[in-house]
């Protein structure tokens, strides 16, 4: 076979568009220009802003954001994502300017991450403590802990005062008078899950009343599960705690681009299938 020209490759990117390309849709879908002010804000120094018009051009701030989308929603390593981006050019529009370099390996030990056991299992690296609103299964805040942190003691930060609503579900492990007391002080109504005790069951009443939260709870859950089941699983292919939270933070921002691009391609399915006159 011959080397494929200009044009080939232009026939098959329009048979992946004809296909319903979902980088596709979530390019129409994200503001991706609301970005720009926060992130030059954070990578360019005054110092590169003086700079003169000579020598190459930085990279596009957007152009390297969308890199990092496009790895968080497949969980790529940084060799993978620059193959993706050479290979695949309708996530990045008209802003590509060349390729990227991979940083330099490092072998050094994790020393921010910690083990700890679920269901008796050991896991080590970080958590991803969440609060996702039950209606859209949302991502609304988060906070990234090494994993022996307890779910507990994040949950004063995770509380949304913004909300409409001013209940909190949350499983068991949230729940202890100090929370409860907190929760009240502060105007929400606990909707936590109650957890028996040795020698102190929980009544048929309380198994019943969990049972009627974990309708809701479920849906929490399944932000969990949806990323565990995304490319590359819950992964991090970082070292560090710094990393690890942007690493995390980047994985869940394309969990709530992900869920925004399939609701909004049902809602236009609905749309259509109604009979218009």
């Amino acid at each position: 076979m011959g080397q494929l020209g200009f044009f080939d490759a232009d026939k098959r990117l329009k048979a992946l568009s004809a296909r319903g390309d979902p980088l596709e849709a979530i390019d129409r879908l994200v503001p991706w220009a609301s970005f720009r002010a926060e992130i030059e804000a954070v990578v360019l120094t005054p110092d590169e802003l003086k700079k003169s018009s000579g020598g190459r051009k930085p990279f596009d701030a957007i152009l390297m954001f969308r890199m990092l989308v496009l790895q968080a929603l497949n969980n790529l390593s940084d060799e993978q994502v620059e193959y993706q981006v050479r290979d695949r050019l309708s996530f990045l529009g008209a802003h590509r300017q060349g390729g990227s370099r991979s940083p330099p390996k490092c072998g050094r030990k994790d020393c921010d991450a910690r083990w700890t056991k679920k269901h008796g299992r050991s896991f080590f690296g970080y958590k991803n403590h969440v609060n996702a609103d039950a209606k859209h299964k949302l991502i609304r805040h988060y906070a990234v802990t090494d994993a022996a942190v307890h779910d507990s003691q994040e949950l004063e930060g995770l509380l949304d005062t913004g909300n409409t609503c001013n209940d909190v579900f949350a499983d068991s492990a949230y729940r202890s008078a100090e929370i409860e007391a907190k929760l009240r002080v502060s105007g929400y109504k606990s909707r936590i899950h109650r957890r028996g005790r040795r020698n102190h069951p929980l009544s048929l009443a309380q198994v019943r009343v969990n049972h009627a939260k974990s309708r809701i709870r479920a849906r929490i859950e399944h932000v969990f599960g949806a990323q565990q089941n995304a490319p590359g699983g819950r992964i991090v292919r970082t070292i560090g705690m710094v990393r690890a939270r942007a690493k995390i933070g980047l994985q869940n921002l394309a969990y709530n681009i992900r869920g925004l691009s399939q609701r909004q391609r049902k809602l236009l399915e609905a749309y259509f299938a109604l009979p218009h006159l």
